[in-house]
């Protein structure tokens, strides 16, 4: 590929080590693909699409994020994320709902 950024190829290169890491032993392999497909598509297309059509570096960036997200929505399930563990002793709860009221 010719002019093609090296952020662009590093931030490609971490999308796709996020998408390897999340689908070695997900919690279930149905809400994996179910998160992770639209993210590889979305690749795709911009793959497809990067010689005509180009996005700034931060765009490219932020779509990088949101793929991650969804790869690590899909590697836990969203509701088994450990990164908000350290809010259950706070709440006095074993998990916080949606419809949990704030009295």
């Amino acid at each position: 590929m010719k002019n093609v950024s090296r952020l662009h190829l590093a931030l490609l290169a971490t999308v796709g080590a996020v998408v390897l890491w999340s689908g070695w032993h997900p919690y279930d392999r149905f809400t994996w693909w179910l998160e992770v497909t639209p993210g590889l598509v979305g690749i795709a297309l911009l793959l497809a699409t990067y010689r005509r059509f180009r996005f700034s570096t931060l765009c490219y960036t932020l779509i990088v994020l949101h793929i991650c997200g969804f790869c690590v929505g899909g590697h836990y399930t969203y509701a088994r994320v450990p990164l908000f563990h350290w809010l259950r002793p706070i709440f006095e709860r074993e998990t916080v709902t949606m419809t949990d009221s704030v009295a």
